[in-house]
């Protein structure tokens, strides 16, 4: 298998709390999801946007749709490796702005001896921050065959790796805020002052 890593944002979501395409909301002077591109790009080899919203198609990276829609992130993470060609795949939210270049290479390097590796943080997974391998693509479609979408119930089925965010990656306690609310958003906004 490629030694290389890919990197997929996950920008398919209804972002039905916040109104509007949360990636696409300005926080400060650009985008969300500008500020995830632009932590991504040091760490992996190729990224791609999984969306079907054509407003992505600005950023200039590849694209691939949601392969069954309206069925949540577990969709996005199985249609990113079912288009991957590598073992590593580091796949991020496009509404997590705070997870920068040195915590994602961090998790990259844990994650080696995993199939899945991904962060908890006050007690709560972090799923849509993590690394996941192209070899649980078949079983992990044949979980959503079977019904089963839930992210945490997906994960346990593999050889899974939970970092602490404080003791494994020494993350600030802002880094995995995904904004999903316009309360949120103001939140970032005042955080980054």
């Amino acid at each position: 298998m490629n030694q290389k890593r890919n990197g997929y944002i996950l920008a398919g979501g209804k972002s039905s709390r916040m109104g509007t395409d949360k990636g696409l909301l300005m926080l400060k002077d650009k985008m969300i999801v500008e500020y995830v591109i632009d932590n991504l790009k040091h760490c992996v080899d190729q990224i791609f946007i999984v969306s079907s919203n054509k407003q992505y198609e600005q950023f200039s990276l590849p694209m691939l749709p949601d392969l069954m829609m309206g069925k949540g992130p577990a969709v996005g993470i199985f249609s990113a490796l079912e288009h991957s060609t590598v073992n590593q795949n580091f796949v991020i939210s496009c509404d997590t702005p705070f997870v920068d270049s040195t915590l994602i290479l961090r998790i990259l390097r844990l994650a080696k001896d995993y199939e899945i590796c991904i962060p908890e943080s006050n007690g709560y997974w972090e799923p849509l921050v993590g690394v996941y391998s192209k070899s649980i693509s078949e079983k992990w479609k044949q979980s959503m065959v079977a019904g089963e979408f839930k992210l945490q119930t997906l994960i346990e089925k593999f050889n899974y790796k939970l970092l602490s965010s404080e003791k494994d990656l020494s993350a600030n306690k802002h880094a995995f805020l995904n904004i999903n609310s316009p309360d949120e958003l103001l939140k970032a906004e005042k955080w980054m002052k």
